[in-house]
């Protein structure tokens, strides 16, 4: 009799395909069929175990996604996006608001909840417990419908129908209802999909092609806050910059003033001069600005604020052109799809002067301005030649230029927003080299844009450029792919829709505009479904397809290589494609793929041991 010997499962399911290949060495430790059980890397098997209802989604006729959110090693959360709105879970439920007392409940089609100052709203989500005599309710959910200041009704929280209550025993007394915490979001069911995230402490940063990044900050757990980064400095400018002579002459000097935070050393924009007010501005290309004898000169920068209706002029900068006494352009500006002008508005130079004799030791110039909250000094420039160039700086609010030749190799900063207007949003999201990452606009889907180091919000950028400037770059791809995610590991890895890349600056180099260093590794393209970083191997979703594959560093030829994790089973996921999956560290480093029929697969992954079981 011959005795065969299954040395372990170590290959798990395989495909039939494989059924004849003993040659295969996989074949030995393989399995025809592996349904509800886990592979372990050790070679063992086990059934699976069995799952935990954490609570039904908001609709469930539109599609959610859940996206991790770890607050610390020992507090996370799952995020439930839904159809504009969203949901954290916390040891095994949605989190929950301060209960609102129950004083009486209606033997009625449907029931009547009597709450007092209830403070709920159509649509809200409410568990009831705690309620006696009419004990039916208890550790349930439902939905609030015909809300008035103390009562509202119950309805199916899956059904809409109303809750019959004309069979339920009679209420007794007491009972609390707790409203679901719910955030109402921009993102569509449709969108959630393509929706990539990144964290840092506290905040999520969420991107999609579709809709201006968003910043999602927790403070507690009933209190998560969503925003919209504004992409500018944290520190503000200064105000009220003037300069003033020592005597009157016919020279003029020009002068930016800008303030230095204490804590980053971040620089603020220019600081502005005197407000002129503006009457009008058009919607056309270029926007033309209306204000009775402005003085402005085509060529200078101006800040806009307080603008009521045209409000995407607001908080930006400017550079005039075609001037004439009552009116200018606003140079690049299209303002065909900005709303109406109604009214209001006013504009500031960036810039001050003063007109003066020959400057020496005596006839000196003192640029002033106000003080700003948080600056640890100021930094000067002076205008040479249409470029202003740095000549000092003070820890108070006046400066004194006494003929001080600027340094035009040091000059202030320029503001950048590369994601205004429709098809500049950008679509994923990292952090890399103490810079905030994003890529992928409609616009230029084959771009990255690099914040400031240390300033996460920070593009604005510098002539001649510094090593902490926001950065722009293209990948010098053969062909134009768009990117899909940013991995960052030692180095930079960026997947796209074709091919995968390793970005860094070289050995003992800061990562810079002029040392920045791009280089493809393989090409085969990824989905939309995010990556997985198991050790330092990332597992990736190829596009088109169920195909998973794996991508690590290879120190022989110094680049990222990989391969096929799905080759030897082939067979599950034959008519499907992967909708998401997590993983699962501990204890036995697994990964659960959700496909898109619904079924669920589970593949252990083992690197060092060359486990890959599915």
């Amino acid at each position: 009799m011959v005795t065969l010997v299954q040395p372990s499962f170590a290959a798990g399911e395989i495909s039939p395909a494989l059924y004849g290949r003993i040659d295969v060495s996989k074949y030995a430790v393989a399995m025809r069929t592996a349904r509800n059980a886990l592979v372990y890397a050790t070679g063992g098997l086990s059934n699976r175990p069995g799952t935990q209802y954490v609570g039904p989604v908001k609709s469930h006729t539109d599609t959610v996604r859940l996206i991790p959110f770890e607050a610390s090693s020992d507090d996370t959360y799952v995020l439930e996006f839904g159809n504009l709105y969203m949901r954290p879970i916390r040891n095994g439920g949605h989190i929950l608001e301060t209960a609102k007392t129950i004083t009486g409940a209606t033997q009625a089609n449907p029931v009547v909840i009597t709450a007092s100052s209830h403070g709920f709203e159509n649509g809200d989500e409410v568990r009831i417990t705690e309620v006696v005599g009419m004990t039916q309710l208890n550790q349930n959910r439902y939905v609030v419908a015909n809300k008035t200041t103390n009562t509202f009704e119950l309805t199916d929280q899956i059904t809409g129908a109303n809750i019959d209550g004309s069979a339920f025993t009679a209420y007794g007394s007491a009972g609390k209802a707790e409203r679901v915490f719910t955030v109402t979001t921009p993102w569509n069911a449709a969108s959630l999909a393509q929706l990539k995230f990144a964290q840092s402490g506290d905040v999520l940063t969420l991107a999609h092609p579709m809709y201006d990044p968003r910043e999602l900050s927790r403070t507690a757990h009933t209190t998560w806050t969503l925003t919209t980064p504004t992409f500018e400095p944290l520190i503000t400018f200064p105000t009220g910059v003037s300069a003033s002579p020592a005597s009157a002459g016919s020279i003029n000097y020009a002068y930016q003033v800008v303030a230095v935070a204490e804590d980053t050393k971040e620089q603020s924009l220019p600081g502005i001069v005197s407000t002129t007010a503006i009457t009008a501005a058009t919607q056309a290309n270029p926007v033309v600005v209306t204000s009775s004898s402005h003085a402005l000169n085509d060529g200078d920068t101006i800040h806009i604020a307080a603008v009521v209706g045209m409000t995407e002029l607001n908080g930006r900068r400017f550079v005039v052109a075609n001037k004439t006494t009552n009116t200018f352009e606003l140079r690049g500006e299209d303002g065909t799809s900005h709303t109406a002008y109604a009214s209001g508005g006013t504009f500031a130079r960036d810039f001050t002067s003063a007109n003066t004799a020959a400057m020496s030791t005596t006839n000196t110039i003192t640029v002033s301005w106000t003080a700003v909250a948080g600056a640890e000094k100021y930094d000067v420039y002076k205008e040479d030649h249409g470029i202003f160039g740095f000549i000092g700086s003070s820890k108070g609010t006046s400066f004194i230029d006494d003929n001080i030749d600027p340094d035009l190799s040091d000059t202030p900063p320029q503001q950048k927003n590369p994601f205004r207007f429709t098809n500049n949003k950008p679509s994923c999201v990292s952090y890399y080299q103490q810079r905030r990452v994003f890529g992928n606009t409609n616009n230029k889907p084959d771009t990255i844009f690099y914040t400031q180091t240390g300033n996460q919000s920070n593009f604005n950028t510098s002539t001649p450029s510094r090593d902490d400037d926001a950065i722009t770059a293209a990948l010098s791809a053969l062909q134009l792919n768009e990117i899909r995610h940013f991995i960052p590991l030692n180095d930079l890895i960026v997947l796209t829709s074709g091919s995968e890349w390793k970005i860094n600056a070289g050995s003992d180099v800061a990562f810079s505009a002029s040392t920045i260093r791009q280089n493809p590794q393989t090409y085969v393209g990824a989905s939309h479904v995010p990556p997985i970083v198991v050790g330092g191997s990332i597992l990736f979703v190829q596009d088109r397809g169920s195909m998973v594959r794996n991508i690590g560093y290879q120190l022989e030829s110094d680049s990222y290589v990989g391969g096929d994790l799905t080759i030897l089973s082939t067979h599950l996921f034959e008519n499907k494609t992967i909708a998401e999956w997590g993983y699962q560290q501990i204890p036995h480093s697994m990964i659960w793929v959700v496909q898109s029929d619904g079924t669920l697969l589970t593949l252990t992954y083992n690197r060092e041991q060359e486990v890959v079981a599915w």
